[in-house]
């Protein structure tokens, strides 16, 4: 095989993927916490990569990064790799590496536990830095 393909899998909505997430990393008692865009870029977040950031939250202005037609690769025989699969490999990298080690990316734990605290909050009590 010769050439330049996307190897990208199907589309995959964002629920279904946290929820398989949760299963691999064993947290059945996962809470997620929905944020609006403006109260994230607001507390500093900023999306997809880079200091402060979350890795799958892309503006819609950005959506085309990940619109990649996957129908080439997949007529050269490349296969997708189960999301699971994914995960699992995922997860055992991070574990080997340290699950606390400095990043470049991301939010810290402190970081994360800093904006849920802040935006579990009753509306009227959160506040914006």
């Amino acid at each position: 095989m010769t050439g330049s393909y996307d190897a990208v899998g199907p589309v995959t909505e964002l629920g279904s993927l946290l929820d398989e997430t949760s299963e691999v990393v064993g947290a059945a008692d996962l809470e997620l916490v929905p944020m609006e865009p403006l109260a994230l870029t607001a507390a500093g977040v900023g999306p997809w990569a880079g200091p402060r950031s979350l890795p799958l939250w892309l503006p819609v202005d950005s959506y085309g990064l990940v619109a990649h037609d996957p129908a080439p690769a997949r007529a050269a025989g490349l296969t997708p790799r189960a999301v699971a699969d994914t995960l699992h490999a995922t997860l055992a990298h991070e574990r080997a590496r340290g699950l606390d080690r400095p990043r470049k990316a991301g939010l810290t734990s402190v970081e994360e536990r800093e904006l849920l605290d802040r935006y579990r909050r009753p509306p009227a009590e959160v506040r914006h830095p």
